[in-house]
């Protein structure tokens, strides 16, 4: 399956399945976080809790506990992966 990363706002995990959820539609596959992480540029794409992917260009803002995406849906972060998002977040936006 082809799909614009562009287009893809988060990945959540419900194993053995992965949601992905667009603009358009959420899309749901029978595979691993960890494949699909791998699966996903890790310029665009950052893992911030053990269930979660975002997209860095739908982030509106960060707080240390949750990432608010454009379309208004909030995202946990994990303790130990804040620095990371924030860091791809800053880098992104520069």
């Amino acid at each position: 399956m082809k799909l614009n990363y562009n287009e893809i706002y988060y990945c959540i995990m419900f194993s053995p399945y992965i949601d992905i959820h667009t603009k358009s539609e959420k899309i749901t596959l029978r595979k691993k976080i960890s494949e699909m992480e791998n699966n996903l540029s890790n310029k665009y794409f950052v893992r911030c809790h053990r269930s979660y992917i975002v997209n860095v260009k739908h982030i509106k803002s960060i707080t240390k506990d949750k990432v608010l995406l454009s379309n208004g849906i909030k995202i946990p972060i994990s303790k130990g992966k804040y620095k990371e998002i924030n860091d791809a977040f800053i880098n992104y936006i520069n």
